[in-house]
């Protein structure tokens, strides 16, 4: 049955047809595409919490129009409604719950390619000197995936779109590689030609059709039809940098990447322009991790061997932020929901770190035990549920 607005297949059309194609209006275009469901994993734990989030919505109801405009009010600095805030503050916060995972049997690997889809049950992680792996039940089971041949490789990046259909791994020095149905079968990408390259860095916007590679000692790319065709960016002119990480939004127009021993950029157009960011002032900087909320307007950013940022206005200032106190430590890597609220990083030889402000205050956690280690990759579903680390020479570990 057709659940549209607007005549079928016309520019107004918006809506899904038999929970098959799906019409939608994006900032940058329109769109219809295939609709595939996702994944419901329930867990006694889940339908528990769900239960809790039911009589949060209902004690919201039942607030009168002046205590609404209150937490409004309150909202308005952590850029939320009233109403996140009212569920924020009225769901109580649960104790971390960490399981450890074993893709590859009980050893130590060197994770540090890592992604989630929108409800953390498909998962992508890629080894640095060996495989890569999918899971479709948030990291119970894992399928090893083998898009370049029978050989280990240096994975080294991964993204995927909101349903875990579209994905996308990158190997340091080999090829970039796409995927339509999970990780299933593969087609190889040469955005600069036939050419082993440096890529450190992907990022894929809600629905895989807009995407972003990074060339460590090269160039940006991006590309808005799946990784088919693919566009040079030089947001700091003609020249190679050594691009190391880069994020987008949800539909693919505010994207962000860092330098390693240069500047962070921001571009609000899907790469076609770019603007030079300072968080820490005038002076070039390793930065390697960045992070994007929903709608590009929470940044994350972090220094090799310095300070981690945080912006909440899609780049234009910055706020210095010190979940291990004031010292500096290697952020390699970050991770937002889609509020950006639900904020997740770790330190290399240092400790996993959680927010659920936006950055204001940050609760450590402990999945490996009260030791310091590697943390090197994180991804996070679209409400902050759902979590994934990885350590390098470790271990992987979820949060549900």
């Amino acid at each position: 049955m057709a659940k549209t607005d607007g005549p079928l297949f016309s520019q107004d059309a918006h809506g899904t047809v038999a929970d098959l194609l799906t019409f939608s209006r994006r900032k940058s275009c329109k769109q219809v595409r295939f609709q595939k469901k996702q994944t419901d994993v329930i867990t006694s734990a889940r339908t528990a919490q769900r239960a809790v989030f039911l009589a949060a919505v209902a004690a919201w109801n039942l607030l009168n129009a002046g205590e609404k405009a209150v937490y409004n009010t309150r909202a308005v600095p952590y850029r939320i409604t009233g109403y996140n805030l009212f569920i924020k503050e009225y769901v109580p916060i649960a104790p971390a719950v960490w399981t450890e995972r074993r893709p590859v049997g009980d050893q130590d690997q060197a994770w540090r390619a890592l992604a989630s889809d929108g409800d953390g049950s498909n998962l992508i992680a890629g080894v640095y000197g060996g495989r890569l792996w999918t899971s479709a039940d948030s990291g119970a089971n894992w399928t090893e995936r083998r898009p370049a041949g029978d050989q280990v490789r240096n994975w080294r990046c991964a993204g995927s779109d909101n349903d875990g259909s579209n994905l996308i791994a990158g190997v340091l020095g080999g090829r970039l590689w796409t995927s339509l149905d999970s990780g299933a079968n593969w087609t190889e990408r040469r955005p600069a030609g036939d050419s082993d390259l440096s890529w450190r860095g992907v990022a894929s916007n809600n629905d895989g059709s807009k995407l972003i590679a990074a060339d460590f000692g090269g160039r940006l790319w991006t590309s808005i039809n799946g990784g088919v065709n693919w566009t040079e960016r030089r947001p700091d002119g003609d020249s190679d940098y050594s691009w190391e990480r880069v994020a987008s939004d949800s539909d693919g127009s505010h994207l962000i990447a860092s330098i390693d021993g240069g500047r962070l950029w921001t571009s609000a157009d899907s790469g076609a322009n770019w603007t030079e960011r300072r968080p820490a002032g005038d002076s070039d900087y390793r930065w390697i991790g960045v992070a994007s909320n929903g709608d590009g307007s929470v940044l994350m950013a972090g220094i090799l061997t310095g300070r981690l940022w945080i912006s909440v206005d899609s780049g234009v200032g910055w706020t210095e932020r010190r979940p291990e106190g004031n010292q500096d430590r290697n952020w390699y890597d970050m991770a937002s929901d889609n509020s950006g609220s639900n904020l997740l990083t770790g330190a290399y030889s240092g400790r996993l770190w959680t927010s659920a402000d936006s950055g204001a205050t940050w609760t450590e956690q402990r999945p490996a035990g009260d030791i310091t280690k590697g943390w090197m990759r994180f991804a996070s579903d679209s409400d902050g549920s759902n979590l994934i680390a990885g350590i390098y020479n470790g271990r992987l570990w979820t949060y549900a």
